[in-house]
């Protein structure tokens, strides 16, 4: 499943030529770990986004991949970007949208996430430091799940916190 989603997620990238990519950001990030829902799953995530140029309610749309080294769940995501700085070099990211995933939808074993939905919400939070005016440096934590959409269904979410590169073009 995670030659498909890499697949997909190169797909959706060659959509836009370089010349309409804003950024490229690439990450590592601590898979299961944050303050929502913390464990179980274990390993790291190379998570890489596309960020598109063009702004949707002054956010810009993004796609990305998360993909897990030991085998738990791996993430393909899109959704809009809301970017700043402040205090001259200071970086922050706000992210929401939706993302499909190849993990457990029910309880079946004690290391792994039942996440209950194969569609999940994506939010994400990021601030950071500008290196140079083409590449900032954040630290990023997201969060999945599906919001207890439907009650009946498991929702134990998964977090990841990390380090993100970001280049701007």
């Amino acid at each position: 499943m995670r030659l498909f989603f890499g697949w997909m997620f190169v797909l959706l990238c060659s959509v836009g030529v370089h010349g309409q990519i804003y950024a490229y950001k690439v990450g590592v990030l601590a898979h299961g770990e944050g303050p929502i829902s913390n464990g179980r799953e274990q390993g790291y995530d190379l998570n890489v986004e596309a960020v598109w140029d063009t702004k949707i309610l002054r956010a810009y749309p993004a796609v990305g991949i998360e993909l897990n080294n030991q085998e738990f769940t791996n993430f393909l995501y899109a959704g809009l970007s809301w970017e700043g700085t402040m205090l001259g070099s200071l970086v922050w990211e706000l992210f929401f949208g939706g993302a499909v995933h190849d993990g457990k939808l029910q309880p079946t074993q004690s290391n792994r996430r039942a996440l209950g939905s194969r569609f999940l919400f994506r939010e994400a939070i990021a601030i950071g430091m500008s290196v140079t005016q083409s590449m900032s440096v954040t630290i990023m934590y997201d969060h999945y799940s599906h919001s207890g959409t439907d009650e009946s269904l498991p929702n134990q979410g998964s977090d990841n916190t990390g380090i993100r590169f970001n280049f701007y073009y």
